[in-house]
């Protein structure tokens, strides 16, 4: 089994030999252009007669390389053999897969870490908005207050906005959460599920409520 690095000196042998035959065929291609381009200029100008059939022999010979070699360029065969590119494909796919499953479980623990942190940040503010949403509604007659709950962000400065996107998601996410959360607790049917993830999420809702 090759490395990542053998494989990777093998694209780039692959790719000269491609980029040398590429210029090939191109340069082919463009003489070939402009000898036709010669010969109808000659064409216009010949007054033997001889002189004009052996032009004209010329150009249906140029012309026929020139339908050849535009029809072949086409037609080339791909830079790297398929059963020598399954091999190689199969073995990136194998490398990648060993990555992810070496980097999915400390994603996941960071990610945890971070959910803990915000949802104890979201619980205290939601509690500071509800009784301003109570305050309200002693002075206004109404609790229909804008929660600020999510300008969390605002007052982060990662310069490469990483930490405010995770933020912005936690936060849409966390409220579609809630919203399951809800219609477990009052008894909702499950027609709260819109798709697969969701009913997932119903269900580990479900089962941490009864243990």
């Amino acid at each position: 089994m090759k490395t990542i690095k053998e494989i990777t000196a093998r694209i780039e042998e692959l790719k000269a030999e491609k980029t040398t035959r590429e210029n090939k065929w191109r340069k082919e291609i463009s003489d070939a252009r402009e000898k036709a381009a010669s010969i109808d200029e000659k064409l216009q100008t010949a007054e033997d007669p001889d002189e004009y059939k052996k032009l004209l022999r010329e150009k249906t010979e140029n012309d026929q390389f020139l339908d050849f070699l535009n029809t072949k360029n086409k037609q080339l065969p791909p830079a790297i053999t398929r059963d020598e590119y399954n091999v190689y494909h199969g073995q990136l796919l194998d490398e990648l897969e060993e990555l992810q499953e070496e980097y999915a479980p400390k994603v996941e623990k960071a990610a945890r870490e971070l959910v803990l942190i915000l949802n104890e940040y979201s619980e205290k503010a939601c509690g500071i908005e509800d009784t301003r949403a109570k305050l309200s509604d002693l002075h206004l007659n109404h609790g229909n207050i804008v929660y600020k709950v999510n300008e969390l962000t605002e007052k982060i400065t990662d310069p490469m906005y990483y930490t405010q996107h995770f933020c912005r998601e936690f936060f849409a996410h966390n409220s579609e959460v809630k919203r399951l959360a809800r219609a477990l607790t009052t008894g909702a049917t499950r027609s709260v599920w819109y798709n697969p993830e969701q009913a997932a999420i119903y269900k580990e809702l479900e089962r941490r409520m009864k243990r």
